[in-house]
């Protein structure tokens, strides 16, 4: 069971993860809100209503995350299938770079995926 602090801080990162700009397949995949969830949680945040998916990053911008992210992996010695700490590792790039978070976490999932780690 779910202590008082433990929702709090769950609905903080959802908040979070909102805010900087994560998919609602994202939050649904982490904390298993439903996308009507979603939406009234945007609303509450006063977050504009969210209309396709965001943009693919530029090469430059590919770039740079590639060099904030792989020394970010080895400092922090995060296991590449270890989803919750690398979703907290997106966030605080998201927010370093100025990137939403769904484009960050695509990309990320897509070097793992292509084995380029």
């Amino acid at each position: 069971m779910f202590g008082e602090g433990d929702v709090e801080k769950e609905i903080a990162t959802v908040d979070r993860m909102l805010r900087l700009g994560a998919s609602t397949e994202m939050v649904s995949k982490f904390y298993g809100l439903t996308h009507q969830e979603v939406a009234l949680r945007r609303d509450i945040l006063g977050l504009p209503k969210r209309k396709g998916r965001h943009p693919v990053l530029s090469e430059a911008q590919e770039n740079a995350l590639w060099e904030h992210w792989k020394p970010a992996v080895k400092a922090r010695c995060i296991a590449l299938e270890d989803d919750i700490v690398m979703l907290k590792l997106t966030l605080d790039l998201a927010e370093e770079l100025n990137l939403p978070a769904s484009v960050i976490w695509a990309a990320i999932r897509s070097w793992i995926d292509q084995g380029l780690v």
